[in-house]
Formats: structure tokens, sequence, C-alpha cells
């Protein structure tokens, strides 16, 4: 082969590669853009989805005789028969109206319904008053001397140890629940200072104590 030849063999057998290599770039530029299906270099927008979850959440407060003084009775004379505690009818925002309740805090989200239970009979010593001389009444609406009313008042005989009263009606934030407490004493009951503690429990509404 003259060197002329060669050169054109050189030339042709390049040529045939550079077509050769065009080719793969081509058919490679075909599966790519295929398997990257819905994206293209022109997108200019995204979508992301936003999910906020709200926990429920709510406080409780009690009014300031419970949380200073308690639950209070001064007996003077025996036997004694529903004396009511001294903070039955006090003197707040309603005349005469009780002065012992639990508050919703007003930034709370859900309803709330308050239990209570007595843990255990009062007692001085070896010496005690059975937990079904004490009883307590409870409404959502507090209307002077009325509510909440003696005619509603339970003992807390079962409701003591473990097991709750729960009030019907839920609270709203920013609501109250009120309530009222009576003790009898027995003729011959010796002198003390008797004590037990009542327990007071906020549930939201649907839920059990």
């Amino acid at each position: 082969m003259t060197e002329k030849g060669e050169d054109r063999a050189i030339l042709f057998l390049s040529l045939s590669l550079l077509v050769l290599c065009v080719g793969l770039m081509n058919n490679y530029d075909l599966f790519n853009s295929t398997g990257m299906e819905g994206m293209t270099g022109a997108a200019t927008t995204a979508n992301a989805l936003t999910s906020a979850v709200i926990a429920n959440y709510f406080a409780i407060n009690a009014s300031a005789n419970l949380t200073t003084d308690g639950i209070r009775f001064y007996i003077t004379s025996l036997p004694s028969t529903d004396v009511p505690a001294s903070g039955n009818q006090g003197y707040g925002g309603v005349a005469n109206g009780t002065t012992t309740y639990l508050s919703v805090e007003r930034d709370s989200n859900v309803n709330v319904r308050f239990c209570i239970k007595s843990n255990d009979s009062l007692r001085s010593g070896a010496n005690s008053i059975d937990v079904s001389n004490y009883k307590f009444a409870n409404s959502t609406t507090l209307n002077n001397v009325s509510l909440p009313h003696y005619s509603n008042a339970v003992a807390f005989t079962t409701f003591n140890g473990s097991s709750y009263a729960t009030n019907d009606d839920p609270v709203a934030p920013g609501s109250d629940e009120y309530y009222r407490f009576w003790l009898s004493v027995p003729a011959a009951q010796n002198p003390g200072t008797y004590t037990n503690q009542i327990n007071f429990k906020g549930v939201q509404t649907g839920s059990s104590c």
C-alpha cells in the first residue's frame, strides 16, 4: 500500500470511529431521558406536603381557699348534722356563693371533666369519722346560695381509696366547677383535729378517671 493509500485508510477509520461515538452518545441520551421521565432541565417548581399535629392540652387550677386552707369544718356542738365547710358560703364574685372551685385554664384546647375522691376516713390518732358522714355537691353554675345545692349532695362512702366520682358536665376552657362540702359528727365523738385528703383530678372529656 502506498503512503497516500495508508493516509486514506487512517482517515476513513477515524471518521468511522467518530460516527460510532456520536451514535453511542445519542443512544445514551435517549436511554437517559426515558429513565428520568417527569424531570427535565426546565423544571422551575416543586411541591411539599405540610403536616402539623396539634396535641390535646389542658391545665387546671384550684381556688385560693383550696390551695391555702383546704376544706375546713368548725364543730362547736355534738351531735352535728351536715355542718357546712367554711368556704360553702364565701363572699367571692357572687354574694354568698361558694368560694371552693376548680378552673380549666383559658389556654386549654379541650373540655375537661373533674373527678373527686377521699383517700380515707377523717382521723385523729386512733379515732375516726367515717366518710359516710362526709358529703359533697358540685355544679358548673354558681347561683348565690342555690348551687351547688345540698339536695344533690352525695357521701364519699363509695368514692374513696381508688374510686373517683366524676362530674357529669364538661367544663370548657376558662370555666369553673364549683363545690360545697358538709360533715356530720355523731354524739360523744372524741375531741381532736380530724384530717383526711380530698383528691381532685381533671381528665379530657370522654376519658375515665
